[in-house]
């Protein structure tokens, strides 16, 4: 949605005066580039914490669940998920 804005804000400067077009990309130039480096950041940052955080919350999931609990209890692996 962004795009299409910024194609119609575009053309018509473009269509009123070529210099205000071509201003108006370059003052954008800087925001876009920060925008990209901090969605890059963003995703790295996901990356590394998603496997921990689907973990811990499977295993919150299986010492909450009654039917996992009794399973938990019966082969007495309940150390091992509160270790985690």
């Amino acid at each position: 949605m962004k795009q299409a804005r910024l194609v119609g804000l575009g053309g018509t400067l473009a269509i009123l005066g070529p210099a205000f077009a071509v201003i108006a990309y370059v003052a954008a130039l800087p925001s876009l580039i920060s925008e990209l480096r901090l969605a890059g950041r963003r995703m790295n940052l996901l990356e590394v914490l998603s496997q921990p955080e689907r973990r811990r919350a499977f295993y919150g999931e299986l010492m909450s669940d009654p039917r996992a609990v009794k399973e938990t209890r019966l082969f007495g692996s309940g150390a091992t998920c509160s270790a985690g």
